[in-house]
C-alpha cells in the first residue's frame, strides 16, 4: 500500500516524526530504502531526497509466525 503526503518538513525530520509515530502506534519499521542513493549506485541520475519506509503492524507479523 502507497500513503503518500506533502509537509513543510525536510526529509530528516519527516523520517524521524515517521520512526516516532510507527514505534507510538504499535508499528515496527523493517527497512528503510533511500531511493537517491541506490539509484545513484546504478549510475541514473536522480537529485530529489526520497526515503521508502516498510513498516508492519508488529501483533500482525507475531500471529502470522507463529500459526501451525
Amino acid at each position: 500500500m502507497l500513503i503518500k503526503l506533502s509537509t513543510d518538513k525536510t526529509v530528516s525530520e519527516t523520517a524521524a516524526a515517521l520512526q516516532a509515530a510507527v514505534q507510538t502506534n504499535q508499528f515496527g519499521v523493517m527497512q528503510v530504502h533511500n531511493l537517491k542513493e541506490t539509484m545513484t549506485e546504478k549510475g541514473v541520475e536522480f537529485t530529489r531526497e526520497c526515503l521508502i519506509f516498510e513498516s508492519v503492524n508488529r501483533n500482525k507479523r507475531r500471529s502470522c509466525t507463529t500459526r501451525t
